[in-house]
């Protein structure tokens, strides 16, 4: 049996891909405004409807009236599942969780005859934090978090599937991972037989490196198609598949037999789809015309954010480029952000388009995006007229190369355009070094992540990338190095020591008392300092500010700390 992995990510549960999501509720059904969009419903008034048939039986956790669970692809949503989560006391979170995860579970355990038609070797829950909020046990979050971390950790590893734990702040992320690390919740990463004794290619190693940088502020991300291909989005093969089998394609390409269009390179065959498709409309330039196009095929796959996506979006990294089209990346960097809007524009910076504004992230579309359709870059005439066109976002590319640790996912490095930025920076770094200090020498521009290793593209790479494979076999199952990618990613997360913005919050109190008075005191601190700075040293909004950050805001600042006592009969 697999060894059911749990995952910790900040975000959304409508904006994860999965096969199910979990929405906590009590045995009244009584079911918060706020999980609307994680069932897919638009009103208040539709919660009735999806009340399931049997609840208030012996099952505490139920598919929504309607639903068939079973998984696979191609349908609008994951299925969704209803939790009773009341409990008396936090610690009875932890075999609730068990409870719940088991029966959403079971619905999934013939995962066989649906494995082929996803990209997941595993089904895949979403489960939010239970038994806060309307659960009870709000002034105990702390408490409530290590139990839904322990009950789920047990709950994948008996049934061997995955559980994905979704933090809706800040605090709830930092002290899922501060949880993981304290219940020494392992990370499943291994080495495999032919890196024994390798340092460089050990993935525990790999990702406490990756993480530092992280939180140093000094990684990169580069997304290519491989990362949204796991959300459903098709492959480049398959987006000129899907574009030469639409209607208007056909209808030009009466005269070319399928297995002459074969015969072309990929740009070949995008550059004769863009001419044929542009001379449906000669007044519209032909490049704009095939934009339109692909961006139809990606609205039309109504995918979502990744579990990849997803991982990446909670790295906190500021900086990222990609080639992809989609806005997946956006969406998971503007689910994990949180806050009322959902526009991914107030978020992330999607450039060239929009200016970067303050701290916020930013990612550069190398290749266009979706809502642009002229932008797109596909065919061979537009990589041909890129460097004139696009020369300004290739220099920018190549300042994260100089300035950053770039983690490449999702990319195989054979894009020509990728290529020549990535020897361009190698070159320049090499042909400098001969006289100058070692300590002071270029690092690596960064680490590329492959499903499947490959010892000449390796090689090829050598002193310029770090190549880390996710499988030891060319014979690894796709669906399986995926997976090993997502728990690598995992790992990543988790040892970039996210800011502990959890740390003075009293929801989430210390195991130690002097920790617990350090953090009163601060508490106080941050309110006085808060003040100093509202009435005439505004010095002091600087303090207030760092304290804040680490959880002693609003509210919660001059809180006592939180009683136990069990929550009243009527909590939800």
């Amino acid at each position: 049996m697999t060894q059911g992995h749990v995952f910790v990510v900040r975000g959304r549960l409508e904006a994860m891909d999965c096969e199910a999501v979990v929405i906590p509720t009590d045995r009244g059904f009584s079911v918060r405004d706020s999980w609307r969009a994680a069932a897919g419903l638009a009103a208040p008034a539709d919660w009735p409807p999806q009340r399931p048939e049997h609840w208030g039986s012996d099952d505490v956790a139920l598919p929504a009236r309607g639903t068939t669970p079973g998984g696979g692809r191609g349908r609008p949503r994951p299925d969704v599942w209803f939790a009773d989560v009341v409990v008396a006391n936090p610690a009875d979170l932890e075999q609730r969780t068990r409870t719940i995860l088991a029966q959403v579970f079971a619905a999934y355990a013939d995962w066989g005859h649906v494995r082929a038609a996803t990209d997941r070797h595993v089904p895949l829950v979403a489960l939010p934090v239970i038994g806060v909020d309307g659960g009870g046990h709000d002034t105990r979050r702390g408490e409530a978090v290590a139990a839904v971390v322990r009950g789920a950790t047990r709950a994948a590893a008996d049934h061997g599937q995955d559980v994905v734990l979704v933090a809706a702040s800040p605090a709830d992320y930092s002290a899922l991972q501060r949880a993981r690390e304290v219940l020494g919740v392992p990370t499943h990463l291994t080495v495999g037989d032919q890196h024994e004794g390798d340092h460089h290619h050990d993935p525990l190693v790999a990702a406490k490196e990756l993480g530092a940088l992280a939180a140093a502020g000094e990684l990169a991300l580069f997304l290519g198609a491989g990362a949204s291909v796991g959300a459903g989005l098709p492959t480049w093969d398959g987006l000129l598949a899907a574009l030469a089998a639409s209607p208007a394609a056909r209808a030009q390409l009466r005269d070319v037999p399928p297995e002459s269009m074969a015969n072309l390179g990929p740009l070949e065959r995008a550059e004769l789809l863009q001419v044929a498709l542009g001379s449906s409309d000669p007044e519209v330039d032909s490049q704009t015309v095939l934009g339109h196009e692909v961006a139809a095929i990606i609205a039309a796959a109504r995918a979502r954010p990744s579990l990849t996506h997803a991982l990446l979006a909670s790295l906190g990294v500021r900086e990222a480029a990609t080639t992809n089209y989609d806005r997946l990346y956006e969406e998971a960097v503007t689910a994990a952000d949180g806050g009322a809007s959902k526009d991914v524009h107030d978020h992330v910076s999607v450039l060239p388009w929009d200016r970067v504004v303050g701290g916020r992230p930013w990612v550069v579309k190398m290749h266009g995006d979706v809502e642009h359709a002229g932008s797109i870059v596909l065919s061979r005439s537009a990589f041909v007229h890129y460097d004139s066109r696009w020369r300004p976002i290739g220099g920018l590319v190549q300042g994260l190369m100089l300035t950053r640790h770039l983690l490449v996912v999702g990319a195989s490095l054979t894009d020509d355009n990728l290529l020549r930025l990535a020897h361009e920076v190698t070159h320049l770094t090499t042909s400098l070094q001969p006289g100058v200090d070692p300590a002071r020498h270029h690092r690596e521009v960064g680490t590329v992540l492959t499903l499947q290793p490959d010892a000449a593209f390796e090689r090829v790479w050598r002193d310029r990338f770090e190549v880390l494979a996710m499988g030891d076999d060319p014979r690894t199952p796709i669906s399986d190095a995926a997976r090993s990618l997502a728990i690598f990613l995992d790992a990543v997360a988790r040892f970039a020591a996210p800011t502990p913005a959890h740390l003075l919050d009293p929801r989430y109190t210390a195991d130690h008392q002097d920790e617990r008075d350090a953090a009163r005191t601060l508490r106080r601190g941050a309110g006085r300092a808060r003040r100093l700075a509202d009435r005439h040293a505004p010095g002091w909004g600087h303090v207030a500010d760092a304290l804040e950050d680490l959880g002693a805001t609003g509210d919660h600042a001059t809180h006592s700390d939180p009683v136990t006592t069990p929550p009243p009969p009527s909590a939800r």
